[in-house]
């Protein structure tokens, strides 16, 4: 009779047990999107009732030298690459840590199915909830100073959207990488003074608008649809 007990208590563990892991595997899988176009798998996190991709997207069906600038050819870049061949700018550490960065025309088509770029209203009201302009910077960059330069001013990562500094490429600039980060957004606000996206920077906790044209190369923050 112990033994029955014993053994009835062993499979309930067992059970509880296997449970429990089945419910961590689906969580992980709820946590990762998988693009069906080149494989690349991306972690996802929700952040209010929004749901982002937790990496910027490495998309990259063809290269561009960094810092090549175009408004009618879409453009792909790797921070930093000066070559134009995909296969060694995949191998590259800019490529796996901060993903491409495209030009306007290249950004509108470079979201995978279920997920686009963001509007200006989704950037602000990610920013909205991640304490407003003044701090969600900070909230939204990784922490340390590693890869951010010194002194990555309000970086703590507060909600697992991890903003690297892939810097832009950009005509007249060397791409600041560790500097700052630019994103798109899925409209250029010609009212307001050719809004783009926002940018985070190494030296402020805030969350800026960013301004400027569509040649330049900037990162996607995929938000799911």
């Amino acid at each position: 009779m112990k033994i029955n007990k014993l053994i009835n208590r062993v499979l309930f563990m067992l059970s509880i047990l296997l449970l429990t892991l089945s419910a961590c595997k689906k969580e992980e899988l709820a946590n990762q999107y998988k693009d069906p176009r080149d494989g690349t798998v991306y972690k996802t996190v929700k952040i209010g009732s929004q749901t982002w991709m937790a990496e910027n997207l490495r998309y990259l069906p063809y290269m561009i030298k960094w810092r090549q600038y175009s408004q009618t050819m879409p453009y792909y870049c790797v921070a930093g690459y000066e070559e134009d061949q995909v296969s060694e700018a995949k191998n590259t550490f800019n490529y796996s840590t901060y993903g491409v960065a495209y030009n306007w025309v290249a950004a509108q088509s470079a979201c995978p199915p279920g997920w686009h770029i963001p509007s200006i209203a989704e950037w602000n009201q990610l920013i909205n909830y991640c304490g407003g302009d003044s701090i969600a910077g900070g909230n939204l960059k990784a922490k340390g100073t590693q890869l951010w330069q010194k002194p990555n001013t309000g970086g703590v990562d507060a909600f697992g959207f991890n903003a690297l500094p892939g810097g832009t490429g950009l005509p007249g600039h060397t791409g600041a990488i560790g500097f700052n980060i630019s994103f798109w957004n899925s409209k250029i606000d010609t009212s307001n003074s050719f809004q783009i996206g926002i940018a985070l920077l190494h030296d402020y906790s805030a969350a800026f608008s960013d301004r400027g044209t569509e040649e330049g190369c900037r990162y996607i923050r995929c938000i799911k649809d």
